[in-house]
């Protein structure tokens, strides 16, 4: 896997539909390979249902030089039928020549389908008057007890580092946490778009209400003027999670929520990848995230570990077989040819 450009993106990441189920997103993307490329897009869906609702504005194949770059708009477009909820995609750029092993794949975009607006009914009668003091009375002593009972301080996940900043988000905010986020320079261990490092630390507690501020990866900007090129400022030291410490007691390795893994599954998923947790952030994901084989969603995790063996990044793993399974490769053959 080879990647060839890079994959900007310019406005927000979660695009609100309007009434009429329209939106759109905006991406910057930049020929890294080295020389003159002839490119592809497509947006895709991890459900095949939703293939429809976003397609890259105009022509869907594109022409760049070496360095060069072009503003790409994605118009997004959900069914009138579409049920309120999250929907995500992802904007794959892959080279005409060579679609199997050079691609390059955006951050995960969320599309937010709202609720309907309710029909106003007519006021009813308002027979409620007379009891108001009781039904009071009744919230204050509810809202006492949830008070009471509802816990004080919460734990920040612990495999939240390595993933995405959109799934780290959602996962923190289902906690009923506020996030915050800050950027710094990627590295061999985290790829652009996921986070590095979390304050307070994956573990701690955080009172109810709390806020926890996400370190993600950026994409590392190469200089094209010739001359010396001084970096200054502080850099950000990253407390790296090594892949068992990700594993052992954090991810379940069976349908089960069995947690506690025979060491031996451990060293072969960590592999010669000790100090990233990207093989368990791939098994996670392979498990436990729904991908499609080809014949279901369930997978063996004999399979799992195959697949996502000493992985040094786990979405561009996990991309390539659903690339490869796309293009009517059995999925043996894609892990094969995804790890090899």
């Amino acid at each position: 896997m080879t990647s060839i450009v890079t994959i900007q993106s310019i406005d927000e990441n979660l695009i609100k539909v309007d009434a009429d189920g329209r939106g759109q997103k905006t991406f910057t993307v930049t020929n890294i390979s080295g020389g003159s490329l002839r490119l592809g897009l497509q947006c895709q869906f991890d459900n095949a249902e939703q293939k429809d609702w976003a397609r890259p504005r105009g022509d869907i194949e594109r022409e760049l030089g070496d360095q060069g770059s072009d503003q790409i708009i994605v118009d997004i477009t959900a069914p009138s039928d579409a049920a309120p909820g999250t929907y995500e995609f992802q904007l794959l750029a892959y080279s005409m020549i060579n679609p199997n092993l050079d691609f390059t794949v955006s951050d995960s975009i969320t599309i937010e389908v709202p609720e309907p607006e309710p029909t106003p009914e007519p006021k009813p009668f308002p027979w409620w008057i007379p009891v108001t003091a009781v039904v009071v009375l009744l919230l204050i002593g509810g809202g006492v007890t949830t008070w009471l009972l509802w816990p004080k301080a919460l734990t920040v996940p612990e495999i939240i580092i390595g993933e995405t900043k959109v799934n780290a988000t959602k996962m923190i905010e289902d906690l009923g946490l506020v996030v915050k986020s800050e950027t710094a320079n990627e590295t061999e261990d985290f790829p652009a778009g996921t986070v590095m490092q979390t304050d307070p630390l994956p573990g701690e507690e955080v009172e109810k209400g709390g806020t926890v501020l996400l370190t993600v990866a950026k994409k590392v900007s190469i200089p094209t003027t010739p001359g010396p090129h001084i970096i200054v400022g502080p850099q950000l030291i990253v407390r790296r999670i090594s892949c068992p410490d990700a594993v052992q007691g954090k991810i379940a390795w069976d349908y089960k929520g069995s947690k506690r893994w025979a060491q031996a599954n451990i060293n072969r998923l960590c592999k010669g990848a000790t100090n990233t947790s990207q093989p368990a952030v791939c098994f996670k994901k392979v498990m436990h995230g729904g991908l499609n084989y080809g014949g279901g969603t369930r997978w063996q995790w004999k399979n799992a570990i195959d697949l996502c063996e000493g992985t040094q990044h786990a979405n561009r793993t996990i991309q390539c077989f659903k690339n490869s399974i796309a293009r009517g490769k059995p999925w043996k053959t894609a892990i094969a040819s995804c790890n090899p």
